[in-house]
């Protein structure tokens, strides 16, 4: 997810973002993104899903500006 840029967008977007919305952010398929989202879900919290939005979590947030 960060080599994809995809923390870097999460981390933009404090609101979130839907699936559809990030995978055009991206350049990835929807599908594409459900999958590493959902894994960045259940892998300790990166993300969280709320109203049927991504977005990043504390840690996620960490991630994103120290692992670069």
């Amino acid at each position: 997810m960060r080599d994809l840029k995809i923390l870097d967008i999460l981390s933009k977007n404090k609101d979130g973002l839907t699936y559809a919305k990030l995978a055009k952010e991206c350049n990835l398929s929807r599908y594409g993104i459900q999958v590493l989202c959902e894994t960045a879900l259940s892998a300790g919290g990166v993300v969280f899903i709320k109203d049927e939005k991504v977005i990043l979590s504390k840690i996620g947030f960490f991630l994103s500006i120290v692992i670069k």
